[in-house]
């Protein structure tokens, strides 16, 4: 090799660390033809054993996470299905248990009805009194857990419509509602004709518990107003009281199942709201909450056709 040419392949060696490109023309005479002037480059990659080394160190990597990744997608599955099944379970044998209660709940009722017809002393009066509160309570909880039982695992609320004057059927509510929430005090108000397609004792169900609700929570030095009134395409029904508002992170939660407010000392499960978002949904509408300092509480529930 002429000095100061192209480097021989003695030197290709010396300069691939420093990844030199080797370059060089070569003239090529074919059997016919003109001479051919050739380029020629040549890359000596001596650390390519290197490179295929680290490419197959990382590519064993990966798939060993994938693989990682494949198992604890597995596993989180198989956990979620667990978990499915034990709330399946739990709300069946909720249901069950429930469903179970209301007759010796009934015979004690019963029993409490027929001791009140007797001539008792005061002080069995009020333990009777207290018989018969209790075992409302008791009722009215079973047919809450019924309720939440049939709208989680069957489908839906039952339901029996049928055409009635709902203005009437919410005034009746509130009158019968009068004497029961001892210091608050209640009022109806209504707006125009109160025909509707709807299942009345669901209607006075999910009203009353956004009544009990506001007595739960509300001023009672402000009354409770209950508002009927027929828009286009629903019936609406609201229920306002004043007091302290419910907080802002709070409202998203409120129709959610086992939901309290941190002040109540009401007995209960939390499943009084939820059950009204399921009777509204039950009639092809909506619930909803609007509560500040300055307004009130406000719960909205618009029945459907």
């Amino acid at each position: 090799m002429a000095q100061g040419g192209p480097p021989g392949p003695e030197r290709l060696y010396e300069l691939a660390p420093c990844g030199l490109l080797v370059a060089d023309e070569k003239g090529l005479r074919p059997a016919k033809g003109d001479r051919l002037l050739v380029h020629v480059a040549v890359f000596v990659a001596e650390d390519r054993h290197k490179y295929e080394s680290e490419l197959l160190v990382q590519r064993q990597r990966a798939e060993q996470l994938l693989a990682q990744h494949e198992e604890d997608q597995r596993q989180l599955a198989a956990a979620r299905r667990q978990a499915e099944e034990r709330a399946v379970f739990a709300e069946q044998m909720m249901g069950i248990v429930s469903h179970d209660l209301r007759n010796p709940l009934g015979t004690i009722r019963m029993s409490a009805a027929v001791l009140g017809m007797m001539p008792l002393a005061d002080a069995q009066r009020d333990a009777l009194r207290r018989i018969e509160r209790g075992t409302l309570r008791a009722e009215r909880l079973l047919a809450d857990l019924l309720d939440v039982t049939q709208a989680r695992l069957g489908h839906g609320l039952r339901m029996r419509k049928t055409r009635v004057d709902l203005h009437e059927v919410v005034a009746e509510a509130v009158s019968d509602w009068a004497s029961a929430f001892g210091e608050h005090t209640l009022k109806h108000e209504r707006n125009g004709v109160g025909e509707w397609d709807a299942d009345p004792e669901r209607v006075v169900q999910a009203i009353g518990n956004l009544v009990r609700n506001a007595a739960n929570y509300g001023d009672p030095t402000v009354p409770i107003t209950v508002s009927s009134e027929v828009l286009a395409g629903s019936f609406r029904v609201t229920v306002h009281n004043g007091g302290e508002p419910i907080a802002p992170d709070a409202l998203p939660y409120l129709f959610e199942p086992m939901v309290r407010g941190p002040e109540s000392d009401q007995q209960g499960l939390g499943l009084g709201l939820y059950i009204v978002r399921e009777i509204a949904r039950a009639h092809g509408g909506r619930v909803e909450a609007a509560s500040s300092a300055a307004d009130g509480t406000t719960f909205t529930i618009e029945l459907g056709t």
